[in-house]
C-alpha cells in the first residue's frame, strides 16, 4: 500500500459509515476517472489559515486574520485550563503514521500538538487541538474521529504519553472549546475502534450515502450518491414538508444533495474544458483576465513616489479598480492619457491570469 492511499484521520468518519468509499476512490484513480475537485472559497480561505497558524508567510484579509487570532486565543485557553504552562514543546501539521512491524495502516496531521515537559526524555501528556475555520459546527470532541484517530496517532508515535487532552477550536461557532481527556484506557479502546474501521475501509464494497458524501473525493461518480442527490429531493411532497427531527433530516439530506450536485457540476466543467464537443450543447464560457498584484513591496514603493495611498491596502484585498481610483486623482489624468501613464507606472507589479468562465449552455443562435 503506498503512502497517498493511506486512510487518513480527515477520512475517517466518511469511512466509518461508508465502508465502500475508500476502494470507490481507489479504483476510480486506478481507472483515471477521478478528477480533481477545485476547493470552494471556504476551504480555500481555511487553507490559508491553517498555514498562518502553521507559522508559514500567509497574507490573510482582515477577516481572515480575525479568525486566526480567535483561534490563537482559544488554543492559548485551552492550554491554560489544562496545564497552565508556558514551555510546552509545540508541534505544526506534523505528519504521523500508524504502523505494525514497519507496514503503514493509517496516517494523520494533527493541526498543533503541545507536549508537556517532563524530567524524562520523552513527554508524559500531550494537548492536541483541532482548528475549525468554517460555520458549520463539527462533531463534539468526545465523537469526533478524526480527533480520535490523531489521539491514537500521537499515542502511538510517543509511546510514554499517559494522557492526551484534546479540543476542536472553532471561534465561528463558540468561543468555548469543548475539551476532552484520554486516558490510557480511552486511548485504547479509540486504537481498537480506529483499526476495526481501517480494516473494514480496506476490504468493504458497500457504500452507504449520507452527510459524508460531501467530503468524499468520489462523490460525482458515486452512484449512491447521485441517488440521493437527485432522487429523494423529488419525492418531496411541498404540501406536507415534516417538522422537528424528521425535518431535520430531511433538510440535511438535502445539503449534502447540494454538495453532491456541485461536484457533478465541476467535474463536468472540467470535462468541457478538456475534451471538446464531450457535452452537446453545453461549453465553459470563455472567462476573463483577472489582474492582480504580484509584489505589493514595490507597488507601495512605486505609489509613494507619486503621493499614491496604498498603505491600507495588502495583498491579498488590493482590488485594482480602487488602485486605479485613487492614481487617477493623485496624477490628475484621465482617459487613455492615464491608462499610459498607469501602465507606465504599474507595470511591473501587475499580473494577469486567465479565469475560465461558468458551465452554460450554448446559446440556440450558435448552434445553428
Amino acid at each position: 500500500m503506498t503512502e497517498p492511499d493511506l486512510a487518513s484521520a480527515s477520512q475517517m468518519w466518511r469511512l466509518a459509515n461508508c465502508e465502500g468509499s475508500k476502494n470507490y476512490v481507489r479504483s476510480l484513480r486506478e481507472a483515471g476517472i477521478l478528477r480533481k475537485i477545485l476547493a470552494g472559497p471556504e476551504a480555500t480561505i481555511g487553507t490559508r489559515i491553517h498555514a498562518f497558524l502553521e507559522g508559514l508567510p500567509e497574507d490573510l484579509h482582515v477577516t481572515e486574520e480575525e479568525i486566526a487570532s480567535a483561534c490563537e486565543r482559544l488554543a492559548s485557553l485551552v492550554v491554560q485550563q489544562t496545564w497552565n504552562c508556558t514551555d510546552a514543546k509545540i508541534a505544526y501539521e506534523q505528519r504521523l503514521t500508524y504502523r505494525i512491524s514497519d507496514v503503514p495502516f493509517f496516517t494523520g496531521k494533527p493541526d498543533r500538538v503541545y507536549f508537556e515537559p517532563s524530567d524524562g526524555p520523552e513527554p508524559l501528556d500531550a494537548i492536541n487541538i483541532n482548528f475549525k475555520t468554517g460555520r458549520l459546527e463539527s462533531i463534539e470532541s468526545h465523537l469526533n474521529l478524526q480527533l480520535r484517530t490523531e489521539n491514537v496517532l500521537i499515542k502511538h508515535s510517543f509511546p510514554s504519553i499517559q494522557q492526551i487532552a484534546a479540543a476542536i477550536v472553532e471561534p465561528m461557532v463558540s468561543f468555548k472549546p469543548n475539551v476532552v481527556i484520554y486516558d490510557e484506557a480511552a486511548l485504547k479502546e479509540a486504537e481498537s475502534e480506529i483499526l476495526e474501521i481501517v480494516d473494514k475501509a480496506e476490504w468493504g464494497k458497500k457504500r452507504t450515502p449520507g452527510e459524508w458524501c460531501g467530503h468524499c473525493p468520489a462523490r460525482a461518480w458515486c452512484p449512491e450518491a447521485k441517488e440521493m442527490a437527485l432522487g429523494h429531493p423529488l419525492k418531496i411532497d411541498v404540501k406536507a414538508l415534516p417538522r422537528g427531527q424528521a425535518a431535520s433530516e430531511l433538510l440535511t439530506r438535502i445539503e449534502t444533495g447540494y454538495k453532491v450536485l456541485d461536484a457533478i457540476w465541476e467535474a463536468y466543467k472540467t470535462i468541457c474544458l478538456e475534451e471538446l464537443g464531450a457535452v452537446p450543447g453545453w461549453h465553459v464560457s470563455e472567462g476573463s483576465d483577472v489582474r492582480y498584484i504580484k509584489d505589493i513591496a514595490r507597488l507601495h514603493e512605486i505609489a509613494g513616489e507619486y503621493d499614491i495611498a496604498t498603505t491600507d491596502l495588502v495583498k491579498t484585498t488590493v482590488p485594482i479598480g480602487k488602485l486605479e481610483e485613487r492614481a487617477k486623482k493623485a496624477l490628475k489624468l484621465t482617459g487613455k492619457a492615464f491608462d499610459k501613464k498607469f501602465d507606465e507606472l504599474f507595470w511591473t507589479v501587475i499580473g494577469k491570469t486567465h479565469k475560465a468562465g461558468p458551465l452554460q449552455r450554448i446559446p440556440k443562435n450558435l448552434l445553428k
